[in-house]
C-alpha cells in the first residue's frame, strides 16, 4: 500500500479556496495581493533599465567594467535576462489570477 505525502491532500484542498466565490474582505485582499505582484513584476521586468539609470552601468554591454572579471559579468548578464522572465511571469500570473478571483 502506498503511502500518501500530503501534497495532493493540500493541492485538492487548495484548488476550491483558488476558485471559490470571494466576499468583498477577501475581494480587498486579492485586490492589493494583485497590485503588489504586479508592480513587483514590473519592477522586476525593468530592473536592469532601472540600474543603468542609477548607476550608469549597463548590464547588457558586451565588455565588463574595469576590474571586473568576464565571467562573473556574464553571470550577471544571464541572472537579469532570467530576472525579465520571472518578472512577465508574475505579471501574467497576477493577470490570471484576478481575472480568476475578481
Amino acid at each position: 500500500m502506498m503511502r500518501s505525502l500530503g501534497l495532493v491532500d493540500r493541492v485538492g484542498a487548495t484548488i476550491p479556496f483558488i476558485l471559490g466565490e470571494v466576499t468583498e474582505d477577501e475581494r480587498a485582499r486579492w485586490m492589493r495581493i494583485m497590485v503588489v505582484l504586479g508592480l513587483a513584476g514590473i519592477i522586476t521586468i525593468f530592473s536592469p533599465d532601472l540600474l543603468n539609470a542609477i548607476t550608469g552601468i549597463d548590464i547588457f554591454d558586451s565588455t565588463a567594467p574595469t576590474g571586473f572579471p568576464s565571467t562573473t559579468w556574464s553571470a550577471l548578464q544571464n541572472l537579469f535576462t532570467i530576472m525579465r522572465v520571472l518578472g512577465v511571469a508574475m505579471v501574467v500570473i497576477g493577470g490570471v489570477f484576478s481575472v480568476i478571483k475578481l
